[in-house]
């Protein structure tokens, strides 16, 4: 409600204040090689649990913006995801997880990953993205969402997508102001 409120007082839309980011290579060091989902779940837990927070990732705490994890990860992972989210401080409004059977369905292919994770962008309305896998970032670029690709440091890319939404509010203000003066 107060967001709602707030967007229509700053003219901000929901997606200029709504990100999804993604966790294995973009918040943590390590990425989940889809060959471990063969592994045992215990097996798989404990290397998951034990994954680092990239450099940077405490902007988030500070960053006023509706946080959506948007994860790769399947479902049956949802409490060791949530455990290290909270265990590193990772502020979040929901967290989406692939289906448990996606990657026995589809095994890695790549353009139904990435499609995967434009639906859920959609569904939610998030109008930016962070993520490590390049084909995502296109996709979700072409869709017209902001999506930046994390390498190294985390608050690069962080503040590369925020200076992306910046621009796009200037240009809606100029639009609409040359309307007006029409």
């Amino acid at each position: 409600m107060i967001r709602r409120t707030l967007s229509r007082m700053t003219g901000r839309m929901k997606d200029d204040i709504s990100i999804g980011i993604d966790v294995d290579g973009c918040l943590t060091e390590d990425k989940v090689d889809v060959d471990l989902f063969s592994l045992s779940y215990e097996k798989l837990e404990k290397k998951m649990s034990n994954f680092g927070p990239k450099k940077g990732i405490d902007v988030l705490l500070d960053s006023g913006l509706d946080i959506h994890i948007v994860t790769g990860r399947q479902e049956r992972f949802r409490c060791v995801t949530e455990d290290w989210l909270y265990d590193y401080g990772v502020p979040y409004e929901d967290i989406t997880l692939f289906p448990n059977n996606f990657y026995m369905i589809h095994g890695y292919d790549i353009p139904k990953y990435a499609g995967l994770k434009l639906d859920i962008h959609v569904r939610k309305n998030l109008g930016m993205s962070l993520d490590d896998n390049e084909h995502v970032v296109n996709i979700l670029n072409k869709f017209g969402i902001l999506a930046c690709k994390v390498d190294d440091n985390f608050r690069d890319a962080f503040e590369k997508v925020l200076e992306l939404r910046d621009a796009r509010l200037a240009e809606r203000t100029k639009n609409r102001r040359s309307k007006q003066w029409k």
